[in-house]
């Protein structure tokens, strides 16, 4: 089951395993380390290799989830040996996440969607 055999993957929540989320053709990988998002990037190239699938390097990303300051000289992810960026924030169907956990930024995209609505009209 490729991103499943190993029970440490991913991010334990109240006894939920988060390993991947799924959404028609965007997908979102979770790790606990560095070592743990590489291993499951590595597993997802496999099972692309397997099945006749791509991922576009160019449009894939990182966010690493931390309360302030740069990330670590040592935080950096390859796919098939490309190098992922990394980036501050990222949109997963319709919601904005943030490198610290905040929602201010989700909030202020919302409302700005919302005034542009009002506005078409």
């Amino acid at each position: 089951m490729y991103l499943f055999d190993n029970e440490n993957s991913g991010l334990t929540l109240d006894k939920i395993s988060f390993i991947i989320m799924l959404f028609v053709d965007d997908m979102v990988l979770f790790g606990k380390d560095v070592m743990d998002l590489q291993n499951s990037l590595g597993l997802v190239y496999d099972y692309c290799q397997t099945w006749g699938l791509t991922v576009n390097p160019d449009k894939s990303k990182i966010v690493v989830f931390r309360k302030r300051g740069p990330i670590l000289e040592s935080e950096k992810w390859l796919y098939n040996s490309v190098p992922l960026e990394t980036v501050d924030n990222f949109n997963y169907v319709g919601v904005v996440f943030n490198y610290t956990g905040s929602f201010v930024l989700n909030q202020s995209t919302i409302a700005g969607k919302g005034l542009k609505a009002l506005n078409t009209f």
